[in-house]
């Protein structure tokens, strides 16, 4: 049995806009990857979390076992800060928030480290389509 699960070539690796990817990509993929997230989200209710881009911003909230999505600030939970270079790289699993972490490039200027890590749980189910691991399950 393995537990490598790469799903992505160097070749498969591009730059993500993150407006055309938080407008039509995600939730394209999201719509397919509710039944990967549900189950975690009967666990867990993660903060709600807001990137900013390069000044473009974009708002993400879970609530009944859904993901919510909007553009612009969320005047609560966690808000990061991220390079056009890390937002894809991110998308793209190159990089991880403890990548942000121990680089020293983290920007979190609200909320905490723990969010982060939620988010990118619920990102990479959907992104690669696949469930999040429920402890026990």
């Amino acid at each position: 049995m393995t537990v490598d699960y790469r799903t992505r070539r160097d070749a498969d690796v591009t730059d993500i806009d993150i407006t055309e990817f938080f407008s039509h990509t995600f939730p394209a993929l999201l719509d397919r990857a509710t039944p990967f997230i549900q189950p975690w989200l009967a666990h867990n209710t993660p903060d709600d979390m807001s990137i900013d881009c390069a000044g473009i911003c974009w708002h993400l909230s879970a609530a009944q076992g859904r993901i919510q999505l909007a553009a612009g600030l969320g005047g609560t939970g966690l808000q990061v800060k991220l390079t056009a270079d890390e937002f894809s790289g991110l998308v793209n699993d190159l990089y991880t928030p403890m990548t942000f972490f121990v680089s020293g490039s983290l920007n979190i200027l609200r909320g905490e480290l723990g969010a982060f890590l939620d988010w990118w749980l619920i990102l990479r189910a959907v992104v690669d389509q696949r469930p999040i691991h429920i402890p026990g399950g």
